[in-house]
């Protein structure tokens, strides 16, 4: 994919997860090449077409209830030329998922009211990705994660560009905090031991 797509091909319409985050996301959950990934909250695609990007030749599923929102990701979905992202126009708080995923990423309003819906499609050693602006919200799914017996990892991701020279400072503007990143850890299978 190149490089430049995000800032010369990619349209914006709600509020997208940005580069600094994913590469959080992408740490944290262990994406790489062949993982399989739920995401729900595509919002203009940006965080699947990131995902997708990562883990070819694994699949990304991607729900976004939003008929506007779905169009416009969509188009951003096509322009990347990715074959490996289906989108789905369906509420995942109504969808029936069957399949099992290795990494579950969620941007979206009340993510904890979901944690315990999809615990049963998150492979054994699997991880939620949760992004929210609010760290009540995140609070909560700390809270949902540990009566799930889940581990988890906080994170506010500020990254400040500075400008070397001469006189080298930070630069003066730019995106500073944008939002906070929960993971919820769960455990793998226990292996038994040979007699």
């Amino acid at each position: 994919m190149d490089i430049n797509f995000f800032e010369k091909k990619a349209k914006r319409g709600p509020q997208v997860i940005l580069p600094k985050d994913v590469g959080l996301i992408a740490t944290y959950s262990g994406l790489s090449s062949g993982k399989n990934v739920l995401d729900a909250g595509t919002g203009s695609g940006w965080l699947a077409i990131f995902l997708a990007n990562l883990a070819y030749p694994g699949k990304v599923h991607t729900y976004e209830k939003r008929k506007e929102f779905y169009e416009l990701a969509k188009k951003n979905i096509e322009s990347s030329k990715l074959k490996n992202i289906k989108i789905h126009n369906d509420n995942i708080r109504k969808a029936k998922i069957k399949s099992r995923y290795d990494i579950i990423t969620l941007d979206l309003q009340q993510p904890y009211d979901l944690i315990k819906k999809l615990d049963k499609n998150l492979k054994e050693g699997g991880v939620f990705a949760i992004y929210s602006p609010n760290i009540e919200q995140i609070k909560e799914c700390v809270e949902v994660f540990k009566e799930l017996g889940y581990e988890t990892k906080t994170f506010e991701n500020i990254v400040r560009e500075w400008q070397v020279g001469f006189s080298s400072r930070p630069v003066h503007s730019g995106i500073l905090h944008t939002g906070f990143l929960c993971f919820g850890y769960k455990k793998g299978a226990e292996k038994t031991k040979k007699k």
